[in-house]
């Protein structure tokens, strides 16, 4: 068993040409992976990219609460909200995360940033089968699928494109075709997460339908919601906690 799972990690790292024998799911897999949908442009891409690179700071914390809206079943029920530890643990996984997004080459096959996309995706496979397990039927009946296609598919509105959207609202001008700009890159990243190609938007406009459209019927907050939202509060009151102390110690060596 160990073995197989050690399979798509090293096909990630070398390509699938040095897995012989390899399994029809894994060759499936990674024919999905090595090719660029017919829509991918480099260009817009890339031009997607430093849009989004160049948000404020609120921009990136709208994205950041949108993300734990979004994923709170599936990140709540883990019990990683249950003290400060695994809090901050968490956060820095996220933060992590987008900020290796944020950075060039991420549609390059074997660069640090794309396998990094794709780690994210297996944990979110492994998260999934760990969730339908725990919850049982009877849970997986009312939330249904943890982590799920139309989960992510929401964010390539909610994490990435919010964070102009943000912006915007507070004066940054923001063209129509940096909107599309910033849907198309994201769309990528979320055919990387194995979307399906049918529910990622190629135009700004169609990702706000869609959005509003799965959010609407996304149900309301689960029991684990109010853990996901408050570690939010609890990570800004340690970091201006942090921000004082520090400063106040600057001042009293000073």
């Amino acid at each position: 068993m160990g073995k197989v799972r050690g399979i798509p990690m090293k096909a990630l790292a070398n390509g699938i040409d040095a897995i012989p024998d390899a399994p029809r799911e894994i060759l499936d897999l990674f024919e999905h992976l090595d090719r660029k949908p017919s829509w991918f442009s480099q260009d817009e891409y890339e031009w997607g990219r430093v849009l989004l690179v160049n948000t404020t700071v609120v921009g990136g914390f709208t994205a950041l609460a949108m993300n734990f809206i979004i994923t709170a079943n599936a990140v709540g029920s883990t019990g990683h909200y249950t003290n400060l530890k695994t809090v901050f643990r968490r956060h820095l996984e996220t933060a992590h995360f987008f900020h290796r997004i944020s950075l060039p080459g991420g549609s390059d096959r074997f660069s640090e940033t794309f396998q990094e996309i794709v780690k994210v995706r297996f944990m979110h496979s492994k998260v999934r089968y760990q969730m339908k397990k725990r919850w049982g039927p009877d849970v997986f009946a009312v939330h249904s699928n943890p982590i799920s296609n139309t989960d992510v598919a929401l964010g390539i509105t909610a994490f990435g494109v919010q964070k102009l959207i943000s912006d915007s609202v507070f004066g940054r001008d923001v063209s129509t075709s940096d909107l599309d700009a910033a849907t198309r890159s994201w769309g990528y990243i979320a055919h990387v997460f194995g979307v399906a190609e049918d529910l990622i938007p190629l135009a700004f406009k169609d990702g706000v339908e869609e959005f509003d459209y799965i959010l609407s019927s996304h149900g309301t907050p689960s029991q684990w919601s109010p853990k996901v939202a408050d570690s939010l509060f609890i990570v800004f009151d340690e970091a201006i906690k942090l921000v004082n102390n520090s400063l106040c110690q600057s001042l009293y060596q000073g």
